[in-house]
């Protein structure tokens, strides 16, 4: 569905979204819960601070935080930087194709894509902070 990148930045950030609310969640402890190289996360980090998803603070007890709530940080929002246009006019079968002259796959194709991008858009973090059994919100961890 993503790249390995955008999966990562994904999973970083919803550990960051678990993160005790007193506290910054730094590049070590993120990669070590994800099982993540250190260095390569410290890129995918920085390109979040960049996009205003993140927070970053340097120093003793320094580290990531969400700049915006979990309810406010879509799917796309998150993987968007790492992964190609979804919104593409290419046609399934690899020819011209368009509304005006569609091809057999293009109406149904067309659907796929656009509630696959309306699941990418209305899916937030706050999303998976609830625990699927109970309906609860899950707790933040250190």
């Amino acid at each position: 569905m993503f790249s390995n990148t955008g999966v990562l930045a994904l999973r970083a950030v919803l550990v960051i979204a678990m993160w005790p609310e007193d506290g910054a969640a730094s590049t070590g402890a993120i990669a070590a819960r994800l099982g993540a190289p250190s260095n390569y996360l410290s890129k995918v980090l920085n390109r979040l601070t960049r996009l205003g998803v993140l927070r970053s603070t340097r120093g003793p007890g320094g580290g990531y935080r969400l700049l915006r709530a979990p309810e406010e940080l879509s799917i796309w929002d998150i993987v968007a930087e790492f992964e190609r246009p979804r919104r593409s006019d290419v046609c399934l079968l690899g020819g011209p194709c368009d509304t005006d002259n569609p091809c057999v796959a293009h109406r149904q194709w067309r659907e796929m894509r656009d509630r696959t991008s309306t699941l990418y858009d209305t899916t937030t973090i706050a999303d998976f902070m609830t625990d699927a059994r109970t309906n609860e919100p899950l707790r933040r961890t250190s």
